[in-house]
């Protein structure tokens, strides 16, 4: 079985863990093996040696700087003469919208990044794919001397966060902005990290906040996203979600207990270590390929 992937960059933090994520395969499986590409690269590549191709390309066919929409149209004409198994990448920020609307087809196969539960049966989604955890994130400490953390972007973001920053100012929450290496040093000695939506339904905080052993205190709607590929979370088990409404008494309810605190932090964390762990999502792959094609 020979696979070609092209995907639109190697860059976006979904894609470069499907980029590391097929390292891992192709180490797994190497009589398999996975050849990524570009879009342009795509265009002038020979796809009838391939047995299976993983397409991908920009979202949001509506954006108006970001869709190439000659490239974009061009790569569509050869992916649907691809006579092989073909399989969509759909990593639209919204979860709950379709990454590939202008092929009117639901029925291709699709690994999608962050899909919203509800989704996931309508679009055919055979596999999904979690925003990168880069390592910095992932080394937890036992320390926790930063109590509460809401460091976030309000500019060109929805007026919830702001609402959350000035809600929540009574608990003295740590909101400055560091260089991303001290962010993910402090995040990793965090008790609470508060998490509002941004533009899409999931962020990588979400992420990074699990695999920094805080726990994730997130807007409510977070508990209809799949986060990780390879386990479902389940609220109050592995994070805890609030409104505007409800965030202060949340907060004064959790900050009243340090075990409960614990326990769903550290709940949250293991479900990270399970359901982002690489080779997980390779062999789920690959035993889907063996299975359908």
């Amino acid at each position: 079985m020979k696979i070609l992937a092209t995907l639109l960059t190697k860059g976006n933090y979904y894609l470069k863990y499907f980029c590391w994520m097929t390292m891992k395969f192709n180490k797994l499986y190497p009589e398999h093996s996975i050849d990524v590409i570009t879009l342009d690269e795509y265009l002038n590549s020979d796809q009838s040696q391939y047995n299976v191709l993983i397409y991908n390309t920009f979202a949001n066919d509506k954006h108006r700087y970001k869709f190439d929409r000659k490239l974009t149209s061009a790569c569509d004409d050869k992916f649907k003469q691809f006579t092989g198994f073909k399989i969509l990448f759909d990593n639209h920020d919204d979860g709950a919208k379709d990454g590939f609307e202008r092929l009117a087809d639901c029925t291709i196969p699709r690994i999608k990044a962050n899909p919203d539960y509800r989704v996931i049966e309508k679009f055919n989604v055979i596999m999904t794919i979690p925003f990168v955890a880069y390592p910095i994130y992932c080394e937890p400490q036992n320390e926790r001397n930063c109590q509460i953390l809401c460091s976030m972007r309000t500019e060109g973001m929805p007026p919830t966060r702001q609402a959350v920053k000035d809600r929540i100012k009574q608990f003295n929450p740590l909101t400055d902005k560091l260089s991303p290496r001290l962010h993910a040093e402090r995040l990793c000695r965090t008790l609470i990290n508060i998490v509002p939506t941004g533009n899409g339904s999931s962020s990588r905080t979400h992420t990074d906040t699990l695999s920094a052993g805080a726990l994730l205190l997130a807007e409510e709607g977070i508990e209809n996203i799949k986060l990780l590929p390879n386990i479902d979370l389940i609220e109050n088990e592995h994070f805890v979600t609030f409104n505007l409404d409800s965030i202060t008494n949340k907060l004064e309810t959790l900050l009243n207990d340090r075990k409960e605190i614990d326990r769903i932090r550290e709940n949250g964390h293991r479900a990270f270590i399970e359901g982002y762990n690489m080779i997980n999502t390779s062999n789920q792959l690959f035993k889907y390929l063996y299975a359908n094609t």
